[in-house]
């Protein structure tokens, strides 16, 4: 069942545990009753405490309802894109809203009440992962809705019209503390609800956007938000190609980037999303040089940019150093400095170098680990590179650290994830007996068999492909190493 029919499901006890833990009143059902609805949703996945007090707590809060968008890159033409779903779904049951490109919120609704305001994308991928709160800052721009609205999801924009790159104005009004007064807030933004989530499956969408155009707030003005420029799939067509083909749209309060369209069925049923293709690209930029980002404090190795002599400007922000791609990508054009290549937003979102129209010198510029070992072409693993020297001292110092934070167990297969690194994969996944596993595991370290035998466990307990088996041979030693001084320390027999 998906997150959001749970939700549904387990409606009552979730506005139980609001009223109980939040709001300070009584529930109306005995001690009883609520436990069992709280062991109901706990079967279900479902800690209704934790999701009563996201809604108002912590700086860090679950985004409940909100879930990904289904999403397809448009062909050459988003005009020809759009005519396909047509065909398929019929013109009179689509309903399409611009897809804004601004900084994704959710918005909470309580009764009818704003009640917090999240955000959400970016690294949370627009869904429950967690966002941060800013209600303080944008509470007020939301207009009270009927009672079954739970939930809005929106983009806070700059228009266009504003400044030069109002993507970017965005993010900084909602990433600085204190740099903007309310009043200079007030006038820049514009919000776009653009998803809304109720309880009432009969609601119909087309007609409710339309009803919340021009809400007044109680200071008798216009609210900063505003729906989504919500229509019938055929009147965006009747605009023309063109129109449709532009990568931002014309409104009353101003004109705004978008990265495509979203539709839904007149209910509000999402359909899917379709993007632009390469949104923003970019004419031919040289490159400087390569930068290294050194990944060892919480991961394993090296990753690369590629740093521009001039900053682009893509869809409202300047990008000075975007992503290469992977290392091999840097390797296969020769992107290195006087390379001459154009920028683009991978999924209209990450900044990465995309075609390369002339080759660089050569100087890749490769780094030094903080062991002393030179890294180079010979030490890639998948899109980074790692250090090749099997007793590589950063190494051991980042698992020592794991382990002093108290995150690892031998018992516990899923610490060991962050505690040897291998990249894409779960090794509580490939491992047939997690129990068994972690029983010969701790048993060869007290009985210090060394590290062959620590290989031939993995080797023959765990299911790993060849480049997985090439990033466990760097952990290896290192790994015996801190596992040995673990295994010392009297807290092993205790709590491990």
């Amino acid at each position: 069942m998906a997150k959001k029919d749970l939700l549904k499901k387990h409606k009552f006890a979730i506005e139980c545990a609001i009223k109980y833990y939040v709001k300070n009143q009584p529930t109306g059902i005995s001690d009883f009753e609520y436990d069992k609805l709280e062991a109901a949703a706990l079967e279900d996945g479902l800690n209704i405490r934790d999701i009563a007090l996201s809604r108002v707590r912590g700086d860090r809060m679950r985004n409940q309802y909100i879930e990904s968008v289904p999403k397809q890159y448009a062909e050459d033409s988003m005009y020809d894109s759009i005519v396909e779903l047509v065909n398929e779904y019929g013109e009179d049951n689509i309903y399409v809203e611009p897809k804004y490109d601004g900084s994704g919120v959710a918005v909470y609704y309580d009764e009818g009440i704003p009640t917090a305001v999240i955000t959400c994308g970016g690294s949370n991928k627009s869904s429950d992962e967690g966002g941060i709160n800013q209600t303080d800052k944008l509470q007020k721009y939301f207009p009270i809705m009927p009672e079954d609205i739970k939930a809005i999801q929106c983009e806070v924009l700059v228009p266009m019209d504003y400044c030069d790159r109002p993507r970017q104005l965005c993010n900084g009004i909602l990433t600085s503390k204190n740099k903007y007064s309310e009043e200079e807030i007030d006038d820049m933004i514009c919000i776009r609800g653009f998803r809304y989530f109720s309880d009432d499956k009969d609601r119909d969408f087309y007609n409710t956007l339309r009803s919340f155009q021009g809400t007044l707030n109680p200071k008798g003005t216009l609210y900063n938000f505003a729906p989504g420029h919500v229509m019938r799939v055929k009147d965006l067509l009747s605009k023309g190609r063109d129109v449709v083909n532009q990568e931002f749209i014309s409104t009353a309060t101003g004109n705004f980037l978008i990265d495509g369209y979203v539709f839904y069925t007149k209910t509000g049923e999402l359909i899917k999303a379709l993007k632009f293709k390469n949104a923003g690209g970019q004419e031919a930029v040289e490159v400087e040089r390569i930068q290294w980002n050194d990944l060892s404090e919480s991961k394993d190795g090296f990753s690369s940019n590629v740093i521009l002599k001039e900053g682009v400007d893509i869809r409202g922000s300047i990008v000075k150093k975007p992503s290469s791609n992977g290392v091999n990508n840097l390797l296969k054009f020769n992107i290195t400095p006087g390379a001459m290549v154009s920028v683009t937003l991978r999924g209209s979102t990450i900044p990465c170098v995309d075609k390369v129209f002339k080759p660089g010198n050569g100087d890749f510029n490769w780094p030094v680990c903080k062991c002393g070992t030179q890294l180079g072409p010979n030490d890639i693993f998948g899109n980074n590179i790692k250090c090749p020297n099997l007793c590589c001292s950063s190494r051991i110092e980042r698992m020592r650290s794991y382990i002093n934070n108290g995150r690892f167990s031998f018992y516990d297969p899923k610490s060991y994830n962050g505690f040897f690194i291998i990249d894409r994969i779960k090794l509580e996944d490939k491992i047939s007996d997690p129990e068994e596993f972690a029983k010969e595991f701790k048993e060869l370290i007290l009985k210090d068999l060394g590290v062959d035998a620590l290989r031939d466990l993995f080797y023959s307990k765990v299911a790993l492909t060849p480049l997985q088996k090439r990033n466990l041979e760097l952990v290896l030693q290192p790994a015996y190493i801190v596992l040995k001084e673990f295994s010392n320390n009297s807290r092993v027999y205790k709590i491990s």
